[in-house]
């Protein structure tokens, strides 16, 4: 990316840029950032964040989280997100592309995408404003940091279901690693799959109640033959693949009609294949 091709990135959104560009900045061992513009921070003598790694799921769930601060206080930095697997999900391709991810030995890591001018691309006189404002509202990103997936996902998931499949997709793993399954994990099993039937009732997504049923179907044929943890397993995670692209159709912001309506089609499509595969379920 050349510089003026990086100026205007930040000036379609520079609220939004500086909030992304601060928050990375948080988390490298030496700052990106040039000392005369380093005086402006509230505490430049700030350590990193204990070097903690910026991986893209803890920075779509920090902006997230200074998103709903952002609204609170009255001011819509406008990011671009929905909810997905891991939780909320910010859309690259409707942000400012003022950060990159990038792979360092095993772990994806976000760094700034311009690296020859980013000491300087900081300040523009017609925003500084935004820059300002950007300082404030990732003053504590460090601490929303130690949000987990699952803190967000169970405190800000719009979905009920969200919440209940990741549940039963916990239970299972915690049950494939003891090996084999007791009375009480039919039990835990059971209740979880009464609670899917339940909250599908209630989603407001048209359509998305037939194949949770189906795929609750399948899951208690399974569980009452004894079942195998394997099979089981495979028939939530098919279900999930299928849930989570509807989620993402449904749960979303600040993105453009073309690419949603893009999201429901491979949502149905899925669906399509998901149901034929299931609706006549018979365990071996």
């Amino acid at each position: 990316m050349r510089e003026i091709e990086y100026v205007h990135e930040v000036a379609k959104n520079p609220l939004l840029a500086y909030i992304m560009l601060h928050v990375i900045n948080k988390f490298q061992r030496s700052s990106f950032v040039a000392p005369d513009i380093l005086a402006k921070l509230c505490n430049p003598d700030e350590r990193r964040s204990d070097g903690r790694i910026l991986t893209p799921s803890r920075f779509y769930r920090i902006l997230y989280l200074i998103q709903r601060d952002c609204q609170a206080r009255g001011c819509e930095p406008k990011l671009p997100y929905y909810w997905y697997k891991s939780g909320p999900v910010v859309y690259a391709r409707a942000a400012p592309r003022v950060f990159k991810v990038a792979r360092l030995k095993k772990t994806q890591q976000v760094l700034v995408s311009f690296d020859e001018w980013k000491d300087t691309i900081l300040v523009f006189d017609e925003h500084e404003s935004a820059y300002s404002d950007a300082i404030l509202l990732t003053e504590k990103a460090g601490q929303l940091a130690e949000f987990s997936k699952l803190d967000v996902i169970y405190e800000y998931s719009p979905s009920q279901v969200h919440k209940t499949m990741l549940t039963l997709l916990n239970e299972l793993h915690r049950i494939k690693k003891k090996s084999e399954a007791n009375g009480r994990h039919h039990d835990t099993l059971f209740r979880l799959l009464e609670r899917l039937v339940v909250e599908s009732r209630k989603t407001e997504r048209p359509g998305l109640h037939s194949p949770l049923a189906v795929g609750v179907e399948a899951l208690h044929r399974e569980l009452a033959v004894g079942f195998s943890i394997e099979r089981l397993n495979g028939i939530a995670t098919d279900l999930w693949e299928v849930f989570t692209l509807a989620l993402r159709a449904k749960e979303n912001a600040n993105i453009d009609q073309a690419t949603i309506q893009i999201w429901e089609n491979k949502y149905h499509q899925a669906l399509k294949v998901f149901e034929k595969r299931f609706s006549k379920y018979d365990p071996p």
